[in-house]
């Protein structure tokens, strides 16, 4: 089970996720909830096998490999608006709003136009990597593990 808390998120990308969900809300009238915080790896990789190594009848949930996710550094969460008590995924202009004021927290979107380029949608995900790649995480996390990528990417924070 993915993790939900957002206590396990760094803490800029925990601040991030709070105002995002607070001032959609406050803005959008809608409560949204994180569905997915930080990942082990073993659960990446357990997600990553959906429709490749097992679960063939499914279709593949995640194109990242262990290793290759940004919520497996705590950078990264996922998001589900709820309406009527449900998780709503299908309404594009609810999407696009949200992604906005989760934008004007200094997040990244799943959804932006550097993921479309790469081939990669995913509309329900924010990110903050403060340009880190995730090689660079990778490598980092296996010098120092994850104290060692938040070092790094608390060094790449722009000045506010």
């Amino acid at each position: 089970m993915s993790d939900r808390n957002i206590d396990d998120l760094h803490p800029f990308v925990a601040e991030a996720c709070r105002l995002t969900i607070a001032d959609c809300q406050a803005k959008l009238g809608v409560t949204v909830i994180a569905t997915s915080t930080r990942r082990v790896f073993e659960e990446q990789e357990a997600l990553y096998a959906i429709g490749r190594t097992t679960h063939l009848d499914c279709k593949p949930v995640t194109e990242s490999k262990p290793g290759h996710s940004w919520h497996e550094y705590a950078l990264a969460w996922d998001f589900a608006p709820i309406i009527g008590g449900k998780a709503v995924y299908g309404d594009e202009k609810l999407i696009q709003a949200i992604a906005e004021i989760g934008v004007s927290h200094g997040l990244r979107w799943g959804g932006d136009a550097g993921f479309v380029t790469a081939g990669i949608v995913d509309g329900d995900h924010f990110q903050m990597t403060h340009g880190l790649t995730i090689e660079q995480a990778l490598t980092l996390y296996q010098q120092g593990g994850i104290q060692a990528v938040w070092n790094a990417f608390e060094a790449a924070t722009p000045a506010s």
